[in-house]
């Protein structure tokens, strides 16, 4: 991941984001094989250019770091800077709401910030960001199916 330079940015975003998820699917022992190259690949993503997909890299770590214990490499300050980070890279972008709250208020149990989080999301309008309507369609409908199962993350 240190050799690619800024061209190879959302490449590899995109490398990292799928090894990840294909581990993720196969368990826990398959995850931790390949954490340390993906957050690797990640992190080296969002170095280059983290604006790729919206803050993506920075979405990508917040909900990694969140869904990982500290001595694995993740953390509440780090998911919650990284989350930060996304919003602050791409505010419209819905997406990144939803995953923060899935992950990150669901770990710490702060149903608060959970329903804030998606009360942003359901409130928002379709002209914030015309560029990704699409992806803020989706987020809404995953913001809501989320709100539906508080009762069972809470």
């Amino acid at each position: 991941a240190s050799r690619v330079e800024a061209p190879g940015a959302e490449a590899l975003y995109w490398l990292s984001l799928a090894t990840w998820s294909s581990a993720q699917q196969k368990g826990v022992s398959a995850l931790l094989a390949v954490k340390d190259a993906a957050l690797a690949m990640m992190e080296r993503a969002a170095a280059l250019d983290e604006r790729v997909d919206f803050g993506g890299p920075e979405r990508a770590l917040g909900a990694w770091r969140a869904s990982l214990p500290a001595p694995a490499g993740g953390g509440v300050t780090a998911a919650r800077a990284h989350f930060d980070r996304a919003r602050a890279v791409s505010p419209g972008y819905q997406l990144t709401r939803v995953r923060e709250a899935e992950t990150l208020c669901v770990l710490l149990q702060d149903r608060a910030r959970f329903e804030a989080l998606l009360g942003e999301v359901l409130a928002a309008g379709e002209g914030a960001l015309p560029e990704a309507a699409p992806e803020n369609r989706l987020a809404k409908r995953l913001a809501g199916a989320l709100k539906a199962r508080a009762g069972r993350l809470f």
